[in-house]
């Protein structure tokens, strides 16, 4: 269990950035969004 813990802590933030930029890349292409609201 910690090992498994630990991999997924470390990969965590890789995957949270890959996906995001994955689904800005599918908003974009699907609903023709050119960026995103100010903060």
């Amino acid at each position: 269990n910690y090992v498994h813990w630990h991999f997924v802590s470390d990969v965590f933030d890789w995957t949270t950035t890959k996906m995001s930029s994955f689904l800005k890349d599918f908003k974009r292409t699907q609903y023709g969004i050119k960026g995103s609201k100010p903060a």
